[in-house]
């Protein structure tokens, strides 16, 4: 309330202060692929909870070593970053924190659930074992018309496909 110098007093609404002492959180959060090798592409996104004050910075840290994956695009409060794997990125696993900041200026620093792996050396066959039914002869042997080829192998590593096995 206000008065003049005769004392009139007079009155007026100034609006509302909203006091937000809460930093912001990840709505969402995305790595894709999980597992990547040389030339293929990573990409990172996460979706604030709250508008920010500017665009998150991302980490990609293994050990000392760190990824560089640049400024993130933008389309609403979500942010996605992406990145080739190159020739020189070290292997191993990747731990990813992204780092924000809301309007009202509360910081945030949130490390992602997911992990980004960079293989660098091929699947092993562990174990393999052939076997032919008729227990005519032990393998080597020629195959006839109604064998039946056998081969069992565990491999070091997950696979993306199937595997294929050739004969010849």
């Amino acid at each position: 309330q206000l008065q003049d110098a005769a004392g009139n007093p007079t009155e007026q609404e100034l609006g509302s202060v909203v006091f937000d002492f809460t930093a912001p959180k990840l709505a969402n959060q995305r790595v894709a692929p999980t597992a990547s090798t040389v030339g293929s592409t990573a990409t990172v996104s996460v979706t604030a909870d709250e508008k920010l004050a500017k665009a998150p910075t991302l980490t990609v840290a293994h050990g000392e070593v760190t990824l560089d994956f640049g400024t993130p695009s933008q389309e609403g409060q979500t942010y996605l970053w992406s990145r080739k794997i190159q020739e020189g990125d070290a292997a191993g696993t990747y731990a990813l924190t992204v780092t924000l900041q809301d309007v009202a200026g509360n910081p945030a620093t949130v490390p992602l659930t997911q992990s980004l792996d960079i293989d660098r050396s091929a699947a092993t066959i562990l174990a393999p074992t052939v076997s032919v039914s008729g227990g005519r002869e032990p393998w080597p042997r020629l195959l006839k018309g109604g064998d039946n080829l056998e081969v069992t192998f565990a491999v070091s590593e997950p696979l993306q496909n199937a595997p294929l096995l050739t004969l010849g």
